[in-house]
């Protein structure tokens, strides 16, 4: 199985992390930091000098300022002033775009100076601060600057995830994200196809429960159960027996997804939704039918590639009790695409656009479909499974 390291990995990072992280590259064995071979001299003003908050003059010569170098020394004299600098370096051009896409790149003058000479110094910035104060636990959040600056490799990041997570030194958030970054990348099963699924397996579920006992208050405990669920895509029937003990789980996040989990799964689904027509739906009182229910999005399409196999359930056991549902996933302001795509896709079914349905159902992806039983149950299906055939397994149920 191929490893590879998700960018949702990076997304994942809270504020603070996010405030600091940036670029940097391991602390080299030298007796000073350099300036980066052929980059073009980076000009700071003079006059922001003393805010470390350095503005960037493509226009200047290099003789009217202070080097890159230069001002890295400048405030390296205690660990505290150079971490400052850091800090104040990495939240250069994040302020409008704080959650800028990875590998997006500037496009115009000013901002490529300034992507530059915030690249220049942060890694003569972050290498500085590895020689000089090697015991500061502040080095673990530099070397989070590694991965947001996007340059490594799959196994470099892995690599430096695993030292933070298992670093006895390492803050205690800081430590719970790497732990919890680790577990993605040992999941493995990230395209969503069922051939890069790996299930399971005791390997997976002991790292996950070692980081739940470990990180009892980490909000990722609920995350645990999603991925839980998802590497059980190919294995439904086992999916009660796992969450039934997550119920007791020593994360009380853990512990309270899994109960909601678990509650879809062994009592009637008690929910109600208004579609973009006006038509109310209400699962209660669809006791007694099976109903599918779609989650898609308009970006990219995404599940309506399942259309051509919607229609032909549903006119297949459209007289047999079997009720078509939808849910678009798209965000608020994207109503008026959400409506003009069912007009165009010809969806004549009830289609809601209520946040509160995926939440219920605790989905992390879409496109995505469930099956309600006749007694209002959730259905677990395997990706492999025939849609048509497991719709009319459910319709044969006696009630």
């Amino acid at each position: 199985m191929k490893s590879r390291l998700p960018n949702r990995a990076l997304l994942s990072l809270r504020p603070w992390h996010l405030a600091t992280a940036c670029a940097l590259a391991p602390a080299p064995a030298v007796a000073r930091a350099a300036e980066p071979p052929g980059s073009p001299p980076v000009v700071l003003d003079p006059n922001d000098s003393t805010t470390g908050k350095p503005s960037v003059s493509p226009a200047a010569s290099a003789s009217s300022g202070v080097s890159v170098t230069a001002d890295v020394e400048a405030h390296a004299k205690s660990a505290d002033a150079l971490w400052k600098s850091i800090q104040q370096t990495a939240d250069l051009g994040e302020t409008n775009q704080p959650l800028r896409a990875l590998g997006e790149e500037p496009k115009d003058a000013k901002s490529i100076a300034l992507r530059d000479y915030k690249n220049a110094r942060l890694r003569l910035a972050t290498a500085e601060f590895f020689r000089r104060y090697p015991q500061d636990s502040r080095r673990y959040a530099a070397k989070v600057l590694i991965i947001r600056q996007g340059h490594l490799s799959d196994e470099e990041r892995a690599r430096i995830w695993q030292e933070i997570a298992f670093a006895p030194d390492a803050p205690l958030e800081l430590r719970s994200r790497a732990r919890y970054v680790v577990l993605l990348h040992n999941e493995g099963a990230f395209s969503g196809h069922p051939d890069d699924n790996p299930g399971l397996t005791p390997e997976l579920e002991k790292q996950i429960a070692a980081f739940e006992q470990d990180f009892p208050d980490d909000k990722d405990g609920a995350q645990c159960v999603s991925m839980r669920l998802g590497l059980l895509r190919n294995t439904p029937d086992k999916t009660i027996s796992v969450l039934t003990p997550l119920t007791k789980s020593p994360n009380h996040f853990t512990a309270a997804a899994a109960t909601k989990a678990l509650d879809l799964r062994t009592k009637p689904l008690e929910l109600k939704f208004t579609g973009l027509d006006g038509q109310e739906v209400d699962f209660a009182k669809l006791r007694g039918k099976v109903a599918r229910l779609n989650f898609w999005a308009t970006p990219g399409m995404q599940g309506m590639q399942k259309l051509p196999e919607i229609l032909e359930v549903r006119q297949k056991y459209k007289d047999q009790g079997l009720v078509i549902l939808g849910v678009a996933m798209d965000p608020a302001e994207n109503k008026g695409e959400v409506e003009q795509t069912v007009r165009s896709q010809h969806l004549d079914w009830p289609n809601g656009f209520d946040g509160a349905v995926p939440r219920h159902f605790g989905l992390q992806r879409y496109p995505s479909v469930f099956l309600v039983n006749k007694a209002g149950l959730l259905h677990e299906v395997s990706p492999e499974a025939n849609p048509a055939e497991e719709v009319g397994k459910l319709l044969a149920a006696q009630d």
